[in-house]
């Protein structure tokens, strides 16, 4: 006769889900037949609790994670007394899962208590942080220079991003390459570019469609790999100015990247005298393209988004560049 499943239970907020996390249910899930780990998120929380939910369903395959969303008090001085913040939770927990836990898992010394109310055996993991010396309150105080911590799935939400937009042949992919570089960071390469020298297709509504999604993605898919810092050679706005060029109109899938992309900074660059021939270029006169550029900045000024001009010489450019970025990230590590 099988004998009853050992199940066990981990519970936490994982703002942002980390590695201390992983070794936390990885470690729970080599011990019991079943593990079921509670996303307990509030409202009020900075970080969307449906996407900390979708991180941990991406991060932690075999595993049930499930989404607490009950507003319960977080700590037991939020109650008129410890003993009801216990009975709050007890209730709360079991009401989301089909059996009572057999164990209990934490790297808090929280886990004695909720484990005691719930009529579990307590097991603690690396309470000392031994292991994995990282902590959620930690990265929440300076999410950057503790970036490789976060688990790829959660990357892209906290990953700042620099858009380098502009006319053709204006220096963009050079700029965006060695910005890159500089910096330690991810270039983001034009997708479109790429899609229309693999497969050559007439622009339509679709193909800009494709194009934005395909920008987008790509970005997505660096940023889970990345240190926490992209530049990225052009974005959802160029897509839309050129919807307009080509077909008088904008798809309503490219409208929406382009309103709901914010990088954290814009580089626009102006129009150059000189012109280098291309099959993906389309804008030989020097008017043309400094409209095209023009344009940009009006789409980030009546979006109210921040962005820095580069004109000039390639070396003016590149040292407004430098410091319209240096200026942004002295910034970001402040906050």
């Amino acid at each position: 006769m099988i004998g009853k499943p050992i199940r066990g239970l981990v519970i936490g907020k994982f703002m942002p889900p980390h590695l201390g996390h992983k070794y936390l249910i990885d470690f729970a899930r080599g011990m019991v037949d079943e593990l079921t780990v509670l996303v307990c998120t509030l409202k009020r929380q900075p970080v969307p609790g449906q996407l900390r939910h979708e991180w941990m369903s991406r991060s932690f395959g075999g595993v049930r994670v499930l989404h607490h969303t009950d507003e319960n008090p977080e700590e037991p001085q939020d109650a008129d007394s410890p003993e009801q913040f216990w009975s709050i939770w007890k209730e709360s927990i079991l009401s989301y899962l089909s059996e009572p836990p057999d164990i209990v898992f934490a790297s808090e010394p929280y886990g004695i208590t909720l484990a005691q109310v719930l009529g579990a055996v307590y097991v603690p993991v690396d309470h000392q942080r031994e292991h994995v010396p990282i902590s959620g309150s930690a990265i929440r105080e300076g999410i950057h220079p503790l970036f490789d911590y976060i688990l790829p799935a959660a990357r892209p939400y906290f990953t700042r991003r620099v858009a380098v937009i502009g006319p053709e042949s204006s220096g963009k992919s050079t700029l965006a390459q060695d910005l890159a570089e500089r910096y330690g960071a991810s270039c983001v390469a034009e997708y479109g570019r790429t899609y229309l020298e693999a497969t050559p297709h007439q622009i339509t509504d679709q193909v800009l469609t494709t194009i934005a999604l395909g920008q987008r993605a790509s970005e997505d898919a660096l940023a889970e790999q990345c240190g926490g810092l992209l530049f990225c050679d052009t974005e959802a706005i160029v897509t839309k100015l050129w919807a307009r060029f080509f077909t008088g109109s904008v798809p309503d899938v490219v409208e929406r990247l382009a309103s709901e992309n914010c990088y954290d900074l814009y580089l626009v660059t102006r129009a150059t005298e000189e012109w280098v021939e291309n099959p993906q270029r389309f804008h030989p006169e020097f008017a043309r393209r400094q409209q095209f550029s023009d344009d940009c900045i009006a789409e980030l000024a009546n979006s109210g988004r921040p962005y820095a001009i580069l004109d000039g010489t390639w070396s003016q450019r590149w040292k407004q560049a430098t410091a319209a970025v240096d200026s942004f990230l002295s910034g970001s590590e402040k906050e």
